[in-house]
């Protein structure tokens, strides 16, 4: 008769091996019908028939995309994040899917909640071209000067309860302890999702747009599958 322990270690084993883990990639080409593209991406876990899909998408909204327009991606702005998947999937022209062993997947969740933490805080902003535009890694300098000496101002006077003083240019002088340094990036939807998919273990390199994003996937390995399989496979099978 097997030991508790050894019915445990079994159990564990059987559960390891009754649980798929993959690796997705929602893609719209940039076109007149579709207009701007996008690619976002998602760490799928499968175990007991329950299907868990964790989706990050960075985009620019509304008034970001409007902005990015006008200067041609040379003014960066604050991101959005959209973690439900059901409109990006819909939406896309090309899906794609590959399996991964269990620490890729982690490790993919774990880089999605660095990178939108990373959104919800302010260091990393929207550029439609990313770092290609030339320009909007300067802007994201001056951004990352003006509101670091905000916060060093801001914790100079929680630790010493006034101001800082200012030298005979009228420039405020802080000591060392008081400077605190924000770092902004600047990303797309290209990039952010390059990033999560390779902390996954997937080596992809950034294809800047869209419609090369594809290529890109295939030669990683990627499946590509028509939508309606995709919710076969990891949406309407979900045990209620």
């Amino acid at each position: 008769m097997k030991s508790n322990k050894e019915k445990t270690i079994q159990d564990e084993k059987m559960v390891k091996a009754s649980t798929d883990y993959h690796i997705a990639s929602f893609v719209k080409e940039t076109n007149q019908k579709n207009g701007p593209g996008h690619v976002s991406v998602a760490t799928v876990k499968q175990q007991e028939g329950k299907t868990k899909i964790n989706h990050t998408s960075f985009f620019p909204g509304a008034v970001g995309s409007l902005v990015n327009a006008v200067t041609f991606g040379s003014v960066p702005v604050g991101g959005q994040l959209a973690n439900d998947y059901k409109e990006d999937l819909e939406e896309a022209d090309h899906v794609f899917i590959k399996k991964c062993r269990p620490e890729e997947y982690k490790n993919g969740v774990q880089a999605q909640k660095k990178f939108e933490d990373d959104v919800k805080s302010g260091s990393r902003y929207y550029a439609v071209f990313g770092i290609i535009n030339p320009l909007s890694s300067p802007v994201a300098a001056a951004y990352s000067a003006y509101q670091s000496s905000q916060l060093s101002r801001k914790k100079f006077e929680q630790t010493n309860g006034n101001a800082p003083k200012e030298d005979m240019c009228g420039i405020e002088v802080y000591d060392n302890d008081s400077h605190v340094q924000k770092k902004i990036e600047v990303d797309n939807c290209c990039s952010s999702s390059t990033h999560i998919c390779n902390a996954a273990g997937v080596s992809v390199s950034n294809p800047l747009v869209p419609t090369f994003f594809p290529t890109e996937l295939r030669q990683q390995g990627f499946e590509k599958i028509d939508k309606e399989e995709f919710k076969s496979r990891f949406v309407n099978n979900n045990k209620k």
